[in-house]
Order: C-alpha cells, then sequence, then structure tokens
C-alpha cells in the first residue's frame, strides 16, 4: 500500500546501517514518525481512504529522503526512516523537510485533513533508552505479524 518496506524489511534496513556504521565509520541517524492524526482519520473516513492517505504520506517521505536514505512504515501511524549524514546541520535540516512536507498534506482524494508530526531521532552513539526502544519496537511488531 505504501511502497515503504515493512517490519521485516526495517530490520534487514537497520542491520545493514549499523554494519555500516560500525566497520565503515558511517554515522547514521534513525528519525522515528509517528502522526496520531491516522487513528481518528480513519474512523472518520474508512480503512480504504486511510490507505489513501498513508500513501500520500509515505510518497511525501520518499520524496524528501530520496535515494540516500531509507524509510519503512511498522505500524499504522508509525514510520522509520534511516539517513546517512556527515553533519547535524544535514540532520536539522531532514527533520524539518520531512515535518514540513507531512504537515504539508492538507487534502487526499476529496477529503480534508490536518497532520501533525512527532517525531523522534536517534543515533546509534547515543547511550539513551530511545534507540533500543526502536529495536525493541521493530522487534516486537515483527514478532506480532508472523
Amino acid at each position: 500500500m505504501t511502497r515503504l518496506a515493512n517490519v521485516k524489511g526495517l530490520l534487514f534496513l537497520l542491520a545493514q546501517y549499523l554494519d555500516e556504521y560500525r566497520f565503515g565509520h558511517r554515522n547514521f541517524v534513525a528519525v522515528f514518525i509517528r502522526i496520531r492524526a491516522i487513528d481518528r482519520l480513519l474512523r472518520r473516513y474508512g480503512e480504504e481512504a486511510c490507505n489513501e492517505l498513508l500513501g500520500c504520506i509515505a510518497d511525501e517521505i520518499r520524496r524528501i529522503v530520496g535515494p540516500v536514505g531509507a524509510s519503512g512504515r511498522f505500524d499504522r501511524n508509525q514510520f522509520l526512516v534511516f539517513s546517512q549524514y556527515t553533519s547535524q546541520e544535514e540532520v536539522r535540516d531532514l527533520g524539518q523537510r520531512l515535518r514540513t512536507g507531512i504537515e504539508a498534506i492538507h487534502s487526499f482524494g476529496q477529503r480534508s485533513c490536518t497532520l501533525f508530526v512527532e517525531m523522534h531521532m536517534a543515533y546509534p552513539q547515543d547511550q539513551s533508552d530511545f534507540y533500543e526502544d526502536i529495536i525493541a519496537a521493530l522487534l516486537d511488531r515483527w514478532k506480532k505479524k508472523s
């Protein structure tokens, strides 16, 4: 539906990015995106319309990330983007472009919507629990789908 990686694909992508980080010394960021309005819009417009909106969001994420990053969806309203970077300015710019691009979606088909992006960024070098939470959430979601 979104033509983005699913949970299994995200685990594979994460492994690739971690290998590049460990062995190739290439920094990357994991951008966790949650859009809470999706559940409300699902109740309001139904599954088919909501899938259309998810497709619009996925198209915007793909457009912004381009060939230098990877993205996927691991729950109805949750997306994950991996991107290598060389400066914190690049990371801030990516986050801003993702937020602005997704929040600029105000309609899909003949329906209107207002989207607000909740975003967190994590780095493999962080010792924060959040990065481990991303891995745990992906694994948990994968187990539920298997």
